[in-house]
């Protein structure tokens, strides 16, 4: 994850950030999430953009899965055979991401003012299936072989102390 700080400002107005993500692998997924404390009332959007031939920066049709979960929002994209981000037109050079952040609640420390800017980190992670981040599969691994360890030492005591039941 990168991490960086994206200044505020006065008021509500929305400041973006934008990153260009390397190394893209081709026909594959990606889960770009963005995380922040929770301390500072924020909110985010994560969106894909593209510089034009005249330098302007252009957004690309909305994205095709974006959710927010407590203090992460993600986002989920594909690139195509050529490693190049699918909905990208053929004259852009490369994707970037947009981090925009806007000011918005209230701060719940009181008389508190409320920071200029906001620190927080940015993942981009290959997804496996469509759904999920490759940085799982240790978890998901260690569930599995726990799980199998629980059902064979079940399956042993069953065997080994049949006649030990008793009823009730």
């Amino acid at each position: 994850p990168a991490a960086a700080a994206l200044a505020l400002g006065g008021g509500r107005a929305a400041r973006t950030a934008y990153y260009e993500p390397q190394a893209l692998a081709p026909s594959a997924a990606y889960e770009l999430r963005v995380s922040w404390p929770g301390t500072v009332p924020v909110r985010w959007e994560l969106s894909l953009a593209f510089v034009d031939a005249a330098g302007t920066v252009r957004p690309l049709p909305a994205a095709r899965h974006r959710r927010a979960l407590l203090d992460a929002e993600k986002l989920i994209f594909r690139t195509d055979a050529a490693a190049r981000v699918e909905g990208l037109p053929a004259a852009a050079a490369a994707p970037l991401v947009a981090v925009t952040a806007t000011r918005y609640g209230v701060r719940p420390l009181g008389d508190a003012p409320a920071p200029d800017e906001v620190e927080y980190a940015v993942a981009l992670e290959r997804v496996l299936l469509g759904v999920l981040p490759t940085s799982t599969l240790p978890t998901i691994a260690v569930a599995a072989a726990l799980a199998c360890a629980c059902y064979v030492l079940a399956a042993e005591l069953a065997r080994r102390a049949p006649g030990e039941r008793k009823a009730m």
